[in-house]
């Protein structure tokens, strides 16, 4: 194996703590905030991918080594049952009140993210998540490669997203 790829295989994108760190924060705070299970599935590494979802929020990962961005997408299906959980209640269609009750669920979700990797010497600087439709996001463009964590809210398919930019 060449220095280049050896390099490469540190390089924090295939870190599996980042991975392990993520689940952990995306099930513990769905359980815990609305008593709903997470089940994960495999996460892959793709060069290009188009996020599937509905409702999605975003937040900066920024730290001293690394710069990216982490996004959780959710279907509708998944957004408004959380905001039923949280809330008592939900409107009939995702919108920006549900929007919101993602982007509040995303900064919890960073937070346990970071306390977990943070003293393992990660120290990814706070960031407040920002919310948008699934649909008008704009997607990285160039050779970005991203790391999809694919999980289910019940029966509805999500998927968290980090992509690491050079």
């Amino acid at each position: 194996m060449s220095a280049a790829a050896t390099a490469d295989l540190k390089h924090f994108f295939f870190d599996e703590n980042l991975a392990t760190a993520l689940t952990a924060g995306v099930q513990e705070t769905i359980y815990e905030m609305c008593r709903l299970p997470c089940d994960f599935e495999g996460n892959f590494i793709a060069q290009h991918w188009t996020p599937s979802g509905h409702a999605t929020s975003s937040v900066e990962l920024i730290s001293e080594q690394q710069k990216g961005l982490l996004q959780l997408h959710f279907s509708d299906v998944a957004a408004l049952t959380i905001m039923a959980k949280l809330l008592g209640r939900a409107p009939m269609t995702v919108n920006d009140d549900a929007l919101d009750c993602i982007g509040s669920l995303t900064g919890i979700i960073y937070g346990r993210m970071k306390a977990i990797l943070n003293p393992q010497g990660y120290k990814f600087m706070m960031a407040l998540p920002k919310m948008n439709y699934t649909a008008k996001l704009k997607h990285p463009e160039g050779n970005i490669r991203h790391l999809i964590v694919p999980f289910r809210v019940g029966s509805s398919k999500c998927f968290i997203q980090v992509v690491f930019y050079a």
